[in-house]
């Protein structure tokens, strides 16, 4: 967290984007999507997020992303917030 918040070019990482993000060794914060396609691949089942982004009002985000990759997994999603 602490890289993360000290970083001056960060990147959102999405499910389209991830791979280039991680062969490029950028740092970022990802999305509702992403982390579920991350936490799928390591067996996890069940995480907490601050929220859906794009869900709030006037923001444009990814919240069809973040709704349809939740068709795709079998997740317990825990959200906070939007």
């Amino acid at each position: 967290m602490d890289e993360l918040a000290r970083a001056r070019d960060t990147v959102k990482a999405t499910r389209a984007n991830l791979s280039a993000v991680i062969a490029r060794r950028r740092t970022g914060g990802t999305t509702v999507s992403a982390t579920m396609l991350i936490a799928d691949a390591c067996g996890i089942d069940v995480f907490s997020t601050g929220g859906l982004g794009g869900v709030h009002r006037g923001a444009a985000g990814d919240v069809r992303r973040s709704l349809s990759g939740t068709l795709d997994s079998v997740h317990l999603i825990h959200r906070r917030g939007s």
